[in-house]
């Protein structure tokens, strides 16, 4: 092995000036023509940012310092080349008459002197809007310069950098203006003891001036460093690098049952080269270039390279970029974002020069780039370094690998090592596998740990590879991340040690659980029914921040007749940190006539991997109701209703009025009727709704409704000269049951009574026109002619005697319409709504009858109706019997 020398070179005291070391050149004068006008009643104040060290820009983006930092008086040593240096101009304008409002100032730097630059830029002021009041504005002239070599500004120093500034504020304000001024590369070599900031208030950078000092000898300077190696006979480079398959292990759902969910196969292949030595030919050069960056700001760094052999240059080969911001086949760096206050490697290139050069050394320029200014940056800085030589001998000609792997994620995550590939042709990587405390245990293939795993090659004389099987396997459900971590490293036989190669396999587990719904119904639905439940899933954390979150998932369960119990499964249900709440809705079925369930809530924490909940459903049970209807309206209390399924009486109700009496009996499936017990005086009329057939759960919360309509009964048939006056008074006395008829040679031939009366009650339904019926038909069924027929024998009305009467029983003009001749309509045109009127009918009783056969049977039923616009309002109650004598 050689001795290995290095040389170490830094470069800034050439800065702001050119690679042959001549003074930069001097700025030309310019000659202001601009109008100046002076302010009055305005005091002036020039501070600059005093910086201890601590304050790196920008802040908030901007090149302003904390209030604290200003000072009107010397800005101390933080400050260094290409800062960019705060200053704040304050004017406070008082409320005199004359006090200006529009007003003209300078600010000006030491620029150059014997052509070293000082301050080579001047920003434009900016008003400081939170310490400024809102009417102050400033406009600034453009960058210009005064003075020269020849005819100097004055003070010391040749020429200064300036700007005029026309300011406006209100009287009685106070304006803040910050701006910065940049310290040019080479600053640190201005002459005199310090670098002077200005503000003169006259025309022309004339009268008093205010100054900030900042030292120039506490300026540091912008600083490359740079390493030049020339190298022969180099031992055997080696390197070593790592590959893995799969490069991640998914877990993707560790409740699953599936083959391959809790264990996965992965196999680490560690790649090592050995590279060709160089023991003659050309020498290889290695060059490390760095920058140092004095200021408190970020500066780009760029540096160029020029190679000689003494003085005479050299063009090297197989130019190489080993790191860093370069190119190859280039001997440039750069541009690097060098941080502030810091030493930052640019590039390391390598190349090669011809076999026996001698004297060889490198010179390196640094350019910088302002991004801030977008201004350039005048000058360079250079750095001339010797080459260090290295000889050496052939080493490094064998190596020795080792590869460590453990894994992380605490017991839920372990991992073995195995024998064989998963298809078993393939084996891991002979030499020795040792685990435990400082690896001092054998490791047995196969055997599942947490602890690390090292393995050791034997002697490698060349390049070559190893592969290691492994399986990463899971205790149970989890959820979490680790990583199989493998390090690899190579160890030279001369020492030589490549950077280690580390590869981390990611491992992610997931597990997603399932939950059971149970539901049940009861034994209600019959051949060719069926009915669907409908089921929502939310996660519980969003239900109860969203009462409309969407859901999870959602699942139906279909009953079929006879099914009573059915149960569905919802999987995939994603948790979090190895826990999940769980919201269960039962959302409605396709009958929609069961009672809605309270929502279920299930919590399912690993490694338990599923949950239950259960549905028992029931319905809400139908029920029946009755009411009653009366011709005429107002007897609708007390009348008894009977709800009955078959012939089995279930419950008796009474009404008290018009409105439905409801049984409270809850019905079962089945048929039922409901009956009415017939009052005296009232005849049935219709019926509806009141026979019925309960079927769940199509009948499920339902009501029957049933109503019975009855019709008061007030008709009278009465013997002759009954009056309407009797028939109002007391209609009881003279009622009339049968008519009697003789038989001559089977044969009527008389009839006795000869006549008799028909008194009915009618009510006008509306006021107008009323229009009466009187019917007259036959109730009883008989078998022989003309008794049997569809028009059989009625009594006829007697020479069309109709007559009504109001309640006093006075005669009203009505006009008969027509006579058929049993049956009669007529009108009456001064009807009053609800008003109940008399009706009189005269009837004969051997028209239409005497000389007839004798009925079979021999008695014949006869009844009588009165209409009022159409509608049934009174009949006789018990009817006319025409009977043998």
């Amino acid at each position: 092995m050689g001795l290995i020398l290095a040389v170490v070179a830094m470069a800034g005291c050439g800065t702001g000036e050119r690679a042959d070391g001549a003074p930069v050149k001097q700025a030309q004068p310019v000659t202001a023509l601009v109008a100046f006008t002076e302010g009055a009643s305005v005091t002036l104040t020039l501070e600059g940012c005093r910086n201890d060290g601590s304050i790196i820009l920008p802040i908030n983006n901007k090149f302003v310092c904390p209030d604290a930092a200003y000072t009107t008086g010397n800005l101390g040593k933080g400050w260094n080349e290409l800062d960019l240096v705060p200053f704040r101009l304050s004017s406070d304008l008082g409320n005199q008459t004359g006090a200006t409002t529009d007003y003209d100032v300078y600010i000006a730097e030491d620029y150059m002197t014997s052509g070293h630059l000082g301050y080579d830029v001047i920003s434009a002021p900016v008003v400081n809007l939170d310490e400024s009041d809102a009417s102050c504005t400033i406009v600034a002239g453009s960058q210009m310069t005064q003075g020269t070599a020849t005819d100097p500004f004055g003070s010391g120093t040749d020429t200064v950098a300036y700007r005029q500034l026309t300011i406006h504020q209100a009287k009685g304000t106070t304006c803040v203006f910050d701006f910065n001024q940049r310290l040019a590369l080479g600053s640190h070599l201005y002459p005199g003891s310090s670098l002077q900031a200005y503000l003169f208030t006259q025309a022309g950078l004339s009268g008093s001036k205010k100054t900030v000092p900042l030292p120039v000898n506490q300026i540091a300077p912008q600083e490359i460093f740079k390493t030049m190696q020339a190298t022969q006979d180099l031992s055997h480079p080696w390197t070593i690098s790592k590959e893995a398959t799969p490069a991640e292990l998914n877990f993707n759902d560790t409740c699953s049952t599936a083959t391959g969910a809790l264990s996965k196969n992965v196999s680490i292949k560690v790649n090592w080269t050995k590279f060709t030595a160089t023991p003659t030919g050309d020498l290889n050069v290695q060059v490390v270039v760095s920058a140092k960056n004095p200021a408190s700001r970020v500066i780009t760094v760029s540096t160029t390279d020029a190679v000689f052999t003494g003085t005479t240059a050299l063009t090297p080969s197989n130019v190489t970029c080993v790191s860093g911001t370069c190119t190859n086949g280039s001997l440039a760096c750069g541009p690097v974002d060098v941080a502030a206050g810091a030493t930052q490697n640019l590039c390391t290139l390598q190349f090669t020069v011809p076999q026996g050069t001698t004297n060889l050394n490198d010179t390196v320029t640094a350019t910088y780039i302002d991004k801030v200014t977008n201004i350039p940056v005048p000058g360079t800085t250079t750095l001339n370094v010797p080459a260090t030589y290295l000889d050496g001998t052939t080493g490094n000609d064998s190596a020795t690998i080792t590869d460590i792997e453990s894994i992380t994620s605490g017991d839920f995550f372990k991992y073995s090592v195995n024998a064989k590939s998963p298809d078993g042709l393939l084996s891991s990587a002979a030499g020795t596998y040792t685990t435990g405390l400082n690896f001092g245990s054998s490791y047995t293939f196969g055997t599942l740990t947490t602890d690390a795993v090292k393995w050791v090659s034997g002697s490698q004389g060349d390049s070559g590879s190893a592969t290691f099987y492994k399986t990463v396997t899971l205790n149970g459900p989890t959820q979490g991340d680790g990583k199989l971590h493998d390090v690899a490293s190579l160890l030279g036989s001369d020492g030589f040690a490549p950077d280690n190669a580390p590869l981390d396999v990611k491992i992610h587990a997931d597990a997603l659980v399932s939950i059971t719904i149970n539901k049940t119904i009861p034994n209600v639905l019959q051949t060719g029914e069926s009915d669907t439940f409908d089921f929502s899933i939310f996660d519980k954390a969003a239900l109860d921040a969203d009462p409309d979150a969407t859901p999870l998932a959602t699942k139906s369960i279909a009953f079929a007749a006879g099914d009573t119990t059915k149960s569905a499964t919802v999987s995939g249900l994603s948790i979090t940190n190895g826990t999940g709440s769980f919201v269960v809705r039962e959302t409605g079925s396709t009958s929609g006539k069961w009672k809605a369930q309270a929502d279920q809530t299930v919590t399912i924490t690993l490694p338990s991997c599923s949950g239950s909940v259960t549905f028992t459903n029931t319905f809400a049970p139908a029920h029946a109701q009755a009411r009653k209807v009366t011709q005429p309206a107002g007897s609708e209390g007390n009348w008894t209703f009977t709800l009955k399924k078959g012939t089995a009486t279930i419950e008796t109700k009474t009404t008290t009025d018009a409105s439905y009496v409801s049984f409270t009996t809850d019905l079962e499936e089945g048929s039922y009727t409901i009956e009415e017990t017939l009052k005296s005086g009232w005849e049935f009329v219709s019926s509806s709704g009141c026979s019925f057939t309960v079927n769940y759960p199509a009948d499920a919360d339902k009501t029957f409704s049933c109503t019975y309509t009855n019709m008061a009964v007030t008709g009278r048939i009465a013997p002759t000269q009954t009056t309407c006056q009797n028939f109002v008074t007391t209609p009881d006395l003279y009622t009339l049951d049968s008519i009697l008829y003789g038989v001559k040679g089977n044969k009527i031939n008389n009839t006795a009574p000869g006549v008799f009366f028909y008194y009915s009650y009618v009510t006008a339904p509306a006021t107008g026109t009323l229009t009466g019926q009187i019917t007259e038909f036959m109730t009883s069924t008989h078998t022989n002619a003309p008794w049997n027929s569809s028009t059989p024998p009625l009594f006829q009305i007697q020479q069309a005697q109709i007559r009504l009467y109001d309640l006093n029983c006075n005669i009203l003009p009505i006009t008969i319409v027509s006579t058929n001749p049993a049956n009669a309509t007529f009108t009456y045109a001064g009807a009053v709504k609800d008003q109940r009127y008399v009706v009189g009918v005269k009837y004969g009783t051997s028209d239409g009858i005497v000389g007839l056969p004798v009925p079979a049977p021999t008695t014949v039923n006869y009844k009588f109706q009165t209409f009022a616009n159409g509608t049934l309002t009174d009949s006789n109650e018990n009817g006319l019997a025409l009977q043998k004598k």
